[in-house]
């Protein structure tokens, strides 16, 4: 069992002795990513009532009637947007007691700044993994009070990038290498689908059975396109990192099976391969 795994288990012992449990509000337009949020709630155990908002106006609302203890806002919704939410929470007054963390699958400056002007406690950049998430929550809800201080005097700390693997960094480093050696090119309609989807993999294995009704809708959602186009800018650059790619490296990726004779794989196949080799190998990558 690996260190982390144990404290995690020892801190939900932990949490399981103390009678303390939470509200949290999701709001969000990804039923993907809320299910995710759901998942990593449930498995934390902490969490007596989780409520969903499907657009702004709706979160707005549902705030103010729920007042929870925890509030986790995505910036892109319809009707109005994470930023003027919270705007409208910090204007009416209403903030109390509630922890307010913000997501996105980008991190402008803007964006950034605005969310802690306007009170957010943490700034988390999608995709977040379970065990990002729960050390930040947990961290956030036992907290004594002093967060928001420091978060308006310094943001970076509050910050929290991608999910990991090994670190966030090494994650993506680690996908760009490998599909690039595969074949890949950043001028590549599907490139920056590709690396996407494989770090959504990582975060959610569960996804890449469904790949048609979950992977593709999430990695659209991310960059304002269709589902449909996700899907054939994939195909299309497997099909050309197929063709021209290096065989010798594709090889010792997808084992002996592999033959330049040979049709590509499915997109869903080469992901998953690639999910699993950095699993595997921890993103100990040459």
């Amino acid at each position: 069992m690996c260190l982390q795994t144990l404290k995690f288990l020892i801190e939900v012992r932990n949490v399981s002795k103390n009678a303390t449990t939470y509200s949290v509000l999701v709001a969000s337009e990804s039923k993907d990513y809320l299910l995710v949020i759901k998942n990593h709630t449930e498995k934390m155990g902490i969490f007596h009532d989780c409520c969903f908002a499907f657009n702004g106006e709706d979160a707005l609302e549902k705030f103010r009637e729920k007042k929870p203890d925890l509030f986790i806002l995505d910036v892109i919704l319809s009707k109005i947007d994470g930023l003027s939410v919270l705007e409208a929470i910090k204007n009416e007054g209403i903030h109390g007691n509630s922890k307010i963390v913000v997501t996105s699958a980008t991190a402008s400056e803007f964006s950034i700044n605005k969310s802690f002007d306007y009170g957010a406690d943490f700034f988390l950049i999608k995709p977040i993994s379970f065990f990002t998430f729960r050390g930040r929550i947990m961290d956030l809800l036992q907290y004594n009070g002093q967060r928001k201080e420091e978060s308006a005097e310094n943001p970076e700390k509050h910050i929290i990038p991608p999910a990991d693997v090994k670190t966030d960094v090494d994650q993506m480093s680690a996908i760009t290498r490998i599909i690039q050696r595969i074949g890949f090119t950043p001028n590549m309609k599907g490139y920056k689908y590709v690396r996407y989807a494989i770090s959504l993999g990582l975060q959610d294995e569960a996804i890449l059975g469904k790949i048609t009704q979950g992977l593709y809708p999430a990695v659209a959602e991310n960059f304002n396109t269709t589902a449909s186009r996700v899907e054939r800018d994939i195909r299309h650059a497997v099909e050309v990192a197929w063709e021209k790619g290096d065989m010798r490296y594709i090889e010792n990726l997808f084992g002996y099976t592999v033959d330049a004779n040979r049709g590509k794989p499915t997109n869903s196949a080469f992901i998953a391969a690639i999910v699993d080799y950095i699993n595997l190998n921890k993103v100990k990558i040459d």
